[in-house]
Order: C-alpha cells, then sequence, then structure tokens
C-alpha cells in the first residue's frame, strides 16, 4: 500500500504541476493569489500527501473544481482550490483543518466536480 500511495501523489503532482503556476487557471481563481495556491497544493503533497491517501481523501476532494463553472462552484471543488493559500494544520478521515481555523469537510456536489487538470486540458481543447 505505501507504494500505491506514493504513486497516487506523484500523480497528483504531476496534474499540479501541469497546471501553469504563474496566472489563474479557470474562472474563480485570481491572478494576485493563484501562484500561492498553486505552491500550497505541492507544499500539501509534499507534507500531507501520503496521509490523505492512507485516509481516503480522493482527486476531487482535494483538486476538483466544477466540471462547467470551475472555482466559482463551491459545492464542487475540492479543499485545495481556494482564492487564497491556505496552509494545512492538520487532516483526519474526511477533514482538512486550515492554519485560519478554517474546516473542509467536503464538497457537497462531488459529481459536478473534476480534477483541476482535466478542466484545464479540456479548455484547452475547447480553445482548439
Amino acid at each position: 500500500m505505501p507504494q500505491d500511495a506514493e504513486r497516487i501523489v506523484e500523480h497528483w503532482r504531476a496534474g499540479v504541476l501541469s497546471v501553469p503556476p504563474h496566472y489563474p487557471p479557470c474562472q474563480g481563481m485570481t491572478a494576485a493569489g493563484w501562484p500561492d495556491v498553486h505552491a500550497g497544493m505541492i507544499e500539501f503533497l509534499d507534507t500531507w500527501g501520503v496521509e490523505a491517501v492512507h485516509l481516503g481523501f480522493g482527486t476531487r476532494a482535494l483538486f476538483g473544481v466544477h466540471r462547467l463553472a470551475a472555482a466559482f462552484r463551491v459545492d464542487a471543488t475540492g479543499a485545495l482550490v481556494n482564492v487564497n493559500h491556505m496552509p494545512v494544520a492538520s487532516i483526519e478521515p474526511g477533514i482538512i483543518r486550515f492554519t485560519n481555523g478554517l474546516v473542509n469537510r467536503g464538497m457537497t456536489n462531488p459529481a459536478d466536480s473534476i480534477s483541476l487538470w482535466e478542466f484545464v486540458r479540456s479548455a484547452r481543447a475547447r480553445a482548439g
């Protein structure tokens, strides 16, 4: 299982790294906040990635965005898709606690969520 968890984390890392860090990848993200959010996603993977896999977090739970409305639909965004970077203080099954006191207990509309990198890929394909 440890190797499986490490492979999942590397898949997530490849997905995050496929999204340009210097400009917002989708609606609902800001130019001012996105570079830190992107760096924070990598920081999360370095610090919490394997543990997140073991606790049952999936791609959409962490990195999801609404398939049509992107980050504007918070009911379908993952815990790490925020307007500003919020460092994680702790994780437990189904719960991520941030250092600023906010708590993420998961999205309410996971069926309409896809990974951020899938959203970016599909937007590029539509743009042609």
